[in-house]
């Protein structure tokens, strides 16, 4: 296991889609956000009540509508602010990898990586895939980006380790087990990006 994967191979599970790609879904564009916001019983409620008053000549006391107006504009910038920080989330982003192709160590495209790769990290190296390690060199790893978890972990032969974490100390050599969108941080990303509209009582 420890001599990885052939280029064929390689090649073969990459055309199958078990590369360590992951489609981003862009989140609601601007034009579904204003729809969202300003379509919405309350606002209804108060144009109708409005637009009544309006009618019978007292529009002071139609100044109320102010009220859906403001809410609409706090609810787009909000959701617009929100939109452009998940489109910058990203917790992979290390450029290359270490893998072992033919016996042999290269580096690669992050999305170049597979399933069943053999991956090597060294200290300041992120974990680009999550993975079962096969060998170590007193390797310690900071999961605190994913986990919350402060203290570094020390990593032996069969212990899983994350995408998203990084090496602080040794290096590590471990089999990939997740990759793309099914590995731990890049389905993080996605649970983050989902939207999940909200029940105001």
């Amino acid at each position: 296991a420890t001599l990885g994967l052939d280029e064929d191979e390689a090649d073969r599970r990459l055309g199958a889609g078990l590369g360590n790609t992951v489609e981003r879904r862009d989140p609601r564009p601007l034009s579904a956000i204003i729809r969202a916001n300003v379509l919405t019983r309350f606002n209804l409620l108060l144009g109708v009540l409005g637009a009544a008053i309006v009618l019978t000549g007292a529009i002071r006391d139609a100044l109320f509508v102010l009220v859906a107006v403001a809410n609409t504009v706090i609810g787009v910038a909000q959701e617009w602010k929100a939109r452009r920080t998940l489109r910058r989330l990203e917790l992979v982003d290390a450029p290359t990898a270490r893998a072992v192709r033919d016996g042999v160590e290269v580096d690669l495209a992050v999305d170049r990586v597979v399933l069943g790769d053999v991956l090597i990290a060294h200290r300041g190296d992120q974990i680009v895939a999550d993975g079962t390690v096969v060998a170590d060199d007193g390797v310690e790893i900071d999961e605190s980006l994913l986990t919350g978890e402060s203290d570094h972990l020390r990593k032996q032969p069969g212990d899983t380790v994350l995408s998203g974490s990084v090496v602080v100390a040794g290096s590590v050599r471990f089999v990939a087990t997740a990759v793309g969108a099914s590995s731990f941080a890049n389905s993080l990303v996605a649970r983050a990006r989902e939207f999940r509209p909200t029940s105001s009582e």
